[in-house]
């Protein structure tokens, strides 16, 4: 049975108003990324080192290299080398600081909507799955908001899989925590 409201089913307004809130919340991260990449200063804290590693890079400096703490600006690269790599040529294009590593961020969050989409497109066998699954992605506050700030998404994901496995918990022979070395003897390892 089902149940019926003025004019129509209630599955087809529930199904109006999904739609209409997931549209509302891409038009959101729409406006957030356009603001973001159109906003000249640092937002959060570690933008700022992040730009002068691009820029560092731009300027030659060895990546992972200890003449980072012997001359200006001494900044860390503390995310894998991709990103930086991918922001400096569109730092070099722009001359922007915070813009290049913002927009390398959302194009990334637009190209695992885009994931989202073909897989589900392909596991629910239509389009409109893929494009919900899209959107939904698009709709998470954290994806809005960290999504568009120059800073690298879901970065050291693997290193917390990895710290949880029973055999990386289980640590070295010596007692130091990280993943046993290869060979190791330790039993269970």
């Amino acid at each position: 049975m089902a149940l019926v409201i003025p004019g129509g089913r209630i599955d087809r307004a529930l199904e109006l108003l999904w739609w209409t809130g997931l549209a509302l919340c891409v038009s959101v991260f729409a406006a957030v990324a356009v603001s973001m990449l159109l906003y000249p200063h640092e937002l959060v804290v570690s933008e700022g080192a992040v730009g002068l590693g691009v820029r560092s890079v731009l300027d030659g400096t060895p990546m992972y290299d200890a003449v980072r703490f012997e001359r200006p600006p001494f900044v860390v690269l503390h995310y894998t080398p991709l990103y930086y790599l991918l922001a400096a040529p569109v730092m070099a294009a722009t001359g922007e600081m915070f813009a290049a590593g913002r927009l390398v961020s959302i194009l990334f969050v637009l190209g695992t909507a885009a994931a989202a989409w073909g897989i589900a497109r392909s596991v629910g066998g239509s389009a409109r799955a893929g494009v919900m699954a899209a959107c939904v992605w698009l709709s998470f506050y954290q994806v809005v908001f960290w999504g568009t700030t120059q800073r690298a998404m879901r970065r050291g994901s693997s290193s917390r899989r990895l710290g949880s496995s029973p055999r990386f918990a289980r640590g070295r022979p010596d007692g130091r925590p990280g993943a046993p070395s290869p060979g190791s003897s330790r039993p269970g390892a």
